[in-house]
């Protein structure tokens, strides 16, 4: 398993199939885009993507499947042990809590994990001006389209 960014992910299976899959329950920064559809980061991303990879890149992890997204990957809680790497990625201000709708899942520990992380000031909560995401994402199509 290694990943993309700060909350997308390719997954290797025992049987040596190769799939994405999206973190539930987690919005981290978006990096660079490079190519035709090129874009800037935003300043946490790179350093999200080195944290997620460095908890679970090469490593047997176990993933709870929550639902799809509208690309059709699975959207996944990853396991390592006993410690939910989405969540962890939440406490340690690496990414955002999502919110948007969520099957099967609740989304209250990560609300409550990104409460205690802005608290604390952690990662993305340092930024004076932090961007959501989400925010970041709408002003690139609107910027896009003009």
């Amino acid at each position: 398993m290694y990943c993309f960014d700060g909350d997308t992910c390719r997954v290797k299976t025992n049987a040596g199939l190769w799939f994405n899959a999206r973190l539930f329950g987690i919005d981290a920064q978006e990096t660079e885009r490079k190519g035709r559809k090129k874009s800037p980061g935003q300043p946490f991303a790179e350093p999200a993507k080195k944290a997620l990879n460095q908890k679970i890149k090469g490593k047997a992890v176990k993933l709870k499947q929550a639902d799809l997204d509208h690309y059709n990957r699975p959207i996944v809680e990853v396991w390592l042990k006993d410690r939910n790497i989405n969540l962890q990625m939440v406490e340690e201000g690496w990414a955002e809590a999502y919110r948007g709708k969520t099957k099967r899942i609740s989304l209250k520990p990560y609300l409550e994990a990104e409460k205690r992380a802005k608290k604390k000031k952690l990662g993305i909560w340092k930024l004076k001006n932090y961007v959501s995401p989400r925010e970041f994402r709408k002003k690139g199509k609107s910027s896009s389209s003009q």
